[in-house]
């Protein structure tokens, strides 16, 4: 009696959805092949004055990705390079492919909403934004 109970459990838990556990990286490697990048991203805005490409949010989820342009080692020189169809993969304790759907030039201090990816450099008088989602 007691083995039917636990398969029955079993069987239950089986039909439950799977969840994702997060998994709060302090780094990921960001590659974007259309403008030759390659960076280790450090987590944390506070960081980006240091030269390096920065994020918040969780590789592989609700990613954003922000870089300078023309100053501290200017990272995302290319980035306005990028156009809708480009690849951009993020590798950390999991990894994951973006496509690029929509870039442009943003001038507001509100960050926009956005999905999957969000990445971002600063423009004279605004920034260039690039939209992905997760494939």
């Amino acid at each position: 009696m007691l083995a039917l109970i636990i398969r029955l459990l079993l069987a239950m838990l089986m039909l439950l959805p799977a969840v994702r556990a997060p998994h709060h990286d302090d780094t990921a490697l960001v590659q974007i092949p259309a403008i030759d990048g390659e960076w280790q991203a450090i987590r944390g805005f506070e960081h980006l004055d240091e030269g390096r490409v920065t994020f918040v949010g969780e590789p592989c989820d609700h990613l954003h990705l922000a870089g300078h342009r023309s100053t501290h080692g200017s990272v995302f020189a290319r980035l306005p390079e990028l156009r809708p169809g480009d690849t951009v993969s993020v590798w950390a304790s999991v990894g994951c492919t973006y496509h690029i759907d929509t870039v442009e030039a943003y001038y507001s201090n509100v960050e926009p909403p956005f999905g999957d990816l969000l990445i971002q450099c600063s423009l004279p008088g605004g920034f260039f934004l690039a939209f992905g989602h997760r494939t």
